[in-house]
């Protein structure tokens, strides 16, 4: 199975294959049992893509299955790929582990990979505005305004809107910290960008062997860059959200 890397060279070692662990596959000789997971986080979603946080990625890994693993030295680990190799610069060829079935029997495939892989690549984001918006139109500053019975378009625009941009905009610097971590990650692994192009996490593997040296300083300014890089996003994106909430500016 051949996958191109641009679709899943960023999400290689993130990528969460839509397989639930069943122990009463037909076949299996073992009764069927319902198994519950009490968890005290309010969950979005169970859909893997949907919605990429912790609280439902760590409930989400007791149901969904990787296609890889990361061990504790974030060494790569099999999962549902037994093994894999680079082919070119731009194609891996993975070897799909035998007699994995999904919850219904049906088998799982080089499709189905394929299938969520390209489906990582065309879901739509976390509907953080939609749900802000039907928050806000629970307000009493809405409801305010259809007793005064203001026009629909006057109370998107000018009431609901501008109350609900706000933390809609906090996800972008939220998702672009994680891009710029995720790359990071990928390249001090070896799986990111190739080793002639720059990048901070291909910098500081280059001086991780080094640490203990003396030469620390190979690996520490590129991780100092990266950090400040990451927290410089999130402060921007903290200052952006600030100026356009309409709470911190009262009438």
């Amino acid at each position: 199975m051949q996958i191109q890397s641009r679709f899943c060279s960023h999400r290689l070692a993130a990528l969460l294959i839509s397989l639930t662990f069943w122990s009463g596959l037909p076949g299996s000789g073992h009764a069927q049992e319902e198994l519950r997971i009490a968890t005290s986080y309010k969950l979005m979603t169970l859909d893997p893509h949907y919605a990429n946080l912790n609280e439902n990625t760590s409930l989400l890994s007791h149901i969904y299955e990787r296609l890889v693993y990361q061990d504790d030295r974030l060494d790569l680990k099999p999962g549902l790929a037994v093994s894999w190799r680079a082919v070119s610069d731009r194609q891996w060829e993975f070897k799909l582990r035998e007699n994995v079935r999904f919850h219904d029997g049906s088998p799982l495939t080089a499709d189905d990979v394929v299938y969520t892989i390209e489906r990582i690549r065309d879901f739509l984001k976390s509907p953080i505005a939609r749900s802000v918006a039907l928050s806000e139109t629970n307000k009493s500053y809405i409801d305010a305004a259809r007793l005064m019975r203001l026009p629909t378009a006057r109370i998107i625009f000018r009431h609901l809107l501008p109350n609900s941009i706000a933390p809609a905009i906090t996800l972008i610097p939220i998702e672009v910290g994680h891009a710029v971590a995720l790359e990071a990650t990928l390249s001090f692994l070896g799986l990111g960008v190739p080793i002639d192009k720059p990048s901070l996490g291909s910098a500081v593997a280059n001086g991780f062997q080094y640490l203990l040296t003396g030469q620390y300083w190979i690996s520490l300014f590129p991780g100092l860059a990266l950090f400040g890089l990451i927290a410089s996003i999130n402060l921007v994106g903290e200052d952006v959200r600030r100026s356009l909430d309409p709470r911190n500016h009262p009438a």
